[in-house]
Order: structure tokens, then sequence, then C-alpha cells
């Protein structure tokens, strides 16, 4: 399904199937986001497309913040983007209530740390309970499963070394408002893994958010709505921006208030109160329709982090078809100043 699509490059995190356990025990989190790009460079990618499922999320989004360049989409399968907050609100409370009162008094005390709680209750869960944290669909819990001792799979034991390294707890939902790039994320609304809401708490402003009556394993046990989003993320992905308006966006940028940083950007050098005592505060109705249509593109805010996703917009406009949008932006700056 996915190589009639894309040019699939697999990769096992560390310690777990095909990749090997480290051995020096290095799974941090720094390492694991080297092992990515090793990968890319190793490859001659100069861009590619990340896939995550279930703890990939995180992974990804390590990836996104140290590689944000070398990234033309996004797809979240089953992810969380909050390790804590997915144990927290969802996998916690399934769990205890599979386990009902053979739960451990500990894992029930709110007032306990989270790792703590976690800890007692992993050695409660077996083969014949676990899967309903899942899915409820026992036999796609089991297929995945199987994997595990398959005569390829050389790495045992370690695998989930990260699941409890407080370097991984951080919480990526905020950035999600920053990724320009088209995403996808597909959960399932019966998925306590990662929280049949928590797709809520995300604000991707270029993406397709899309659920499935399944669990946490959507390629398996809806394979068809699995199939439907492939179709219309490629579709997000190719859909274009014509040459001519953004060249009113590129012209009109200078009139909002974050001209600081595009005279910046444009080697200009005027500060906002010397534009607003020179050319007025004002934005024509056309300017302001095509940065609402645009917006995806667009940071809004002071410092020096927009100046950098100015030039990632410039990326993104390249990507569409718009040839050299930095050079073309310089110069629709200064013919539109008479600079």
């Amino acid at each position: 399904m996915l190589e009639k699509r894309f040019t699939m490059v697999y990769l096992d995190q560390r310690g777990v199937c095909k990749s090997e356990t480290p051995k020096n025990d290095d799974f941090s989190f720094a390492r694991q986001i080297q092992d990515w790009e090793e990968v890319r460079q190793a490859l001659g990618i100069d861009h590619w497309l990340l896939m995550g499922h279930s703890w990939g999320g995180i992974l990804m989004m390590g990836y996104w913040k140290a590689h944000p360049n070398v990234i033309d989409g996004m797809m979240f399968i089953n992810c969380t983007l909050s390790r804590d907050t997915s144990f927290v609100d969802s996998w916690l409370p399934r769990a205890l209530s599979i386990l009902g009162d053979t739960a451990s008094p500990v894992a029930k005390d709110e007032s306990r740390p989270l790792k703590e709680r976690m800890m007692v209750v992993f050695p409660q869960l077996n083969d014949d309970n676990r899967w309903m944290l899942f899915t409820p669909n026992k036999w796609a819990n089991d297929s995945i499963g199987s994997w595990r001792f398959h005569k390829d799979c050389i790495s045992h034991g370690k695998g989930e070394t990260p699941l409890f390294m407080d370097e991984y707890g951080e919480d990526f939902r905020p950035l999600t408002s920053a990724i320009k790039v088209p995403v996808l994320y597909l959960y399932g609304r019966q998925d306590y893994a990662v929280g049949p809401e928590h797709y809520k708490t995300l604000h991707f402003p270029n993406a397709i958010i899309q659920g499935a009556d399944c669990g946490h394993i959507v390629f398996l046990e809806e394979p068809a709505v699995f199939a439907e989003a492939l179709d219309k993320f490629c579709q997000l992905l190719l859909t274009p921006i014509s040459q001519p308006e953004v060249k009113l966006l590129i012209e009109i940028r200078p009139e909002v208030n974050y001209v600081t940083h595009l005279y910046t950007l444009a080697e200009l050098g005027f500060s906002d109160s010397t534009y607003a005592a020179k050319y007025g505060n004002t934005l024509p109705k056309a300017a302001i329709d095509t940065l609402q249509k645009y917006k995806k593109y667009l940071t809004f805010g002071q410092g020096e982090a927009d100046v950098k996703t100015f030039c990632q917009i410039f990326d993104s406009l390249s990507k569409d078809g718009i040839s050299n949008p930095a050079e073309i932006y310089r110069k629709g700056v200064k013919e539109y100043l008479n600079y």
C-alpha cells in the first residue's frame, strides 16, 4: 500500500526488530535523531517525507526540531506527541479499568509520580489483557506482536528503554502550530494507547486530520481508511500556489506589522517606525485576502526566529514551483518601495 504511493525507507529505531541494541546502551534522544539524519545523508536524500507510528510521533517531532528544512511533509499514524499526556489521560486510566480490583494501590494513587505508577502497572499486564489497551481487535494486536519474534528481529529486551527516559517527556503539541509542511494525522477512535481525543490538542495549520473506527493499528484494522487518508495527503502535497498570487503576497508583505524582519531579510535595513512614517499602515483588501489564503505559509511574531521562518516559507514556495522566491521577494520589495 505504501510502496504504491511513495519510495519507502524503513528505519527501526535502535534496539527494535532489525536494529541492534547499542553496545554502549545509548538510547538518548539526540542519538536517535542523529540516526535518522545519518541515514538520510548516507542515502543522498535532499528532502524527504516522514512517517511514524505510535511512539514514532515523538521521534518525528524531535527530528523536525533539529532538521526542519529537509522535511517536505509528515504523516502521523496513531501517534502521541506528548508521552506523559497520553499516559495520564488515556493509557493509565484504561489500564486501571482493565485490571479492576487487581490494580496496585500505588498505580491508583494520583499523588505518586507518573513513572512510579507506570512501573507498577506494566508487570500486571500480560498477553491476556494488554491488547485491550491498544485495540478492540485482538487479532490485529496478535498480528503485530508476532513480528517481535520473527527470525529477522535481532534485538529484544531494551527497545522500550526510551519510554521511561525523562528526555523523551517533552510535550510537542504546542509546536504543531509552527509546522508549515503538509501533515496527515490519522487516529483511532478506540486507541487508548494514545488517547481517542489526543488529536483535539494539535494545531497543525496545513493538515488532514482523520479518524477511524479502530484502535492503535489503523493500517491493519481499517486499511481502506488508511489508503483513503494517504491519497488525500498525496493530493495535499501536490496542491500548487499560482505565480501571480505569490507575487502579490510578496509585494504586500511589507505593509503588515512585521516589517523589521522583512526588511532584514530584504537587506533594506528599515525599521517599523521609519516605514510607518513614510508609507502609513494601510493594507488593501486584495492583500488581506491573499494573506488569508496563504496563511499556512506565514508565522506572525517578533524575534530572530521569524527570520528563519521566512526562509522556510521561501523553501515551501520553491517546492510549489516558484523559482528563487527569495530573490523575487527582495526585488519586489525594492520595486514596491522605490528603493
